[in-house]
C-alpha cells in the first residue's frame, strides 16, 4: 500500500478575524503537492518572501532518487508558481528542513544530501525567487558521516548561519553551525563537542539585534 503524505501546506491559510479577541478562523485554501511517484512528499518549513509569494522546503520522493530536496513557490491564493528538485550527487536521500528569504531577495534552503562516499552531507541551496539554482554548499564533516542542518537564519551582517549536527572524529555528533557568505562560500565552521562525547544537535537559530548568533539544540 502506497504511503502518501501530501506536502499540505495546511497553511490551510487560516483567516483569522479578530474583534478584541479571537473570534472564528475560516480556512482560505489547501494547497497538496504529489511527487512524480505518489509517495512521500513533505513539507518541513515555510517563508514568505518580500516578493509577497510563498515558500516551503522539504522533501518529496522522486523516480530513482529516493527522496529529493524540494521547494515550491505558490501564491496567495495557494497557486503554484513552479517546483525546484535537487537531486544530490547519490541518487538517494536528500532533504530541506528551514528555508529563509535573505534581505538580498534570494532563497536560502538547508538540509543534507547524501554524498558519493561521504554519506550525508549538510547541504544549503540558494534560488531565486524564480526557482532558479544560484549554488549548491555541501559540507563534509571529519568523520564522512552524518551531517545536517536543521536551521538557517540570515545574519543582521547579511551572512547566512545554518545549524545541525555533524559526525566528529571520535567524538560523536557535534553541534555545528557554519557560517556562508551569498555567494556560497564558506567562511567559518563551529563545532561543539559536548562533555559526554555523545550526540551534540543545533535544532534552531536565531540572529539577534544585538549582531550575535544564538544557537539551541
Amino acid at each position: 500500500m502506497k504511503r502518501r503524505m501530501a506536502f499540505m501546506i495546511f497553511l490551510a491559510c487560516l483567516l483569522v478575524l479578530c474583534c478584541g479577541t479571537l473570534s472564528a478562523q475560516e480556512e482560505r485554501w489547501v494547497y497538496s503537492y504529489n511527487g512524480p511517484v505518489d509517495s512521500i512528499d513533505d513539507a518541513y518549513s515555510i517563508v514568505m518572501g518580500t516578493d509577497g509569494n510563498l515558500y516551503a522546503a522539504g522533501e518529496s520522493h522522486g523516480t530513482g532518487t529516493s527522496s529529493d530536496f524540494i521547494v515550491v513557490s505558490l501564491s496567495l491564493s495557494g497557486t503554484e508558481r513552479w517546483v525546484y528538485r535537487y537531486k544530490g550527487p547519490a541518487n538517494n536521500r536528500d532533504f530541506a528542513y528551514s528555508i529563509v528569504m535573505g534581505t538580498d531577495g534570494n532563497l536560502y534552503a538547508a538540509g543534507y544530501s547524501k554524498g558519493n562516499g561521504t554519506y550525508d552531507d549538510l547541504t544549503v541551496i540558494s534560488l531565486d525567487t524564480s526557482g532558479t539554482e544560484r549554488w549548491v554548499y555541501r559540507y563534509d564533516g571529519p568523520a564522512n558521516h552524518r551531517d545536517f542542518a536543521y536551521s538557517i537564519v540570515m545574519g543582521t551582517d547579511g551572512n547566512l548561519y545554518a545549524a545541525g549536527s555533524s559526525r566528529g572524529s571520535g567524538t560523536g555528533s557535534d553541534l555545528t553551525v557554519i557560517s556562508l557568505d551569498t555567494s556560497g562560500t564558506e567562511r567559518w565552521v563551529y563545532r561543539y563537542n559536548g562533555p559526554g562525547e555523545g550526540t551534540d544537535k543545533a535544532r534552531s537559530i536565531v540572529a539577534g539585534g544585538d549582531g550575535h548568533i544564538y544557537v539551541a539544540g
